[in-house]
């Protein structure tokens, strides 16, 4: 577009992470397997008391985790040096995403991650790439301070 370029291997990582995207966004939305993992998330007593295997759904919780966590993993390592570290950065924005879009909402999450990414891009044009995370991060802050519960997210009384 213009004068900007964009390598190949950043297209094939964003048709990715669209594909992965949709598929979790299936799992969790239109599938029984989505359904078990979503009740237990919401509450292991009365998921047990229903005849969930909390067992199970807290393990395809985790497969389903580390499954998404090693495709991201082989498709950033081509663009990034291969470090013990290189995820934690990205796990943190991750959260921050999370946080911004909201707990138990897909589209909050994606919503959060276009927010993150986008912040983190302008202020690395504009400003600083020194001071990119950082303005992240206070774009986090911010949005706890207006509405702490995330963009797509409710809010949740205390049990008792």
């Amino acid at each position: 577009m213009g004068q900007a370029a964009l390598p190949w291997q950043y297209i094939v990582v964003i048709i990715f992470a669209a594909l992965l995207i949709g598929g979790v966004y299936y799992l969790l939305e239109h599938t029984f397997m989505g359904n078990i993992m979503q009740a237990t998330a919401q509450d292991k007593y009365a998921a047990s008391l229903v005849g969930i295997p909390i067992v199970l759904a807290i393990a395809l919780t985790f497969a389903t985790s580390m499954f998404i966590s090693g495709v991201s993993g082989v498709l950033l390592a081509p663009l990034f040096f291969i470090t013990n570290t290189m995820g934690v950065v990205s796990g943190v924005k991750a959260f921050a995403a999370v946080v911004i879009g909201g707990f138990g909402s897909v589209q909050g999450a994606i919503l959060g991650g276009l927010i993150i990414g986008i912040t983190e891009v302008f202020a690395g044009a504009y400003i600083s790439t020194t001071y990119k995370d950082t303005v992240v991060f206070l774009v986090l802050i911010l949005s706890l301070l207006v509405r702490p519960q995330g963009l797509f997210g409710e809010k949740i009384s205390e049990k008792a």
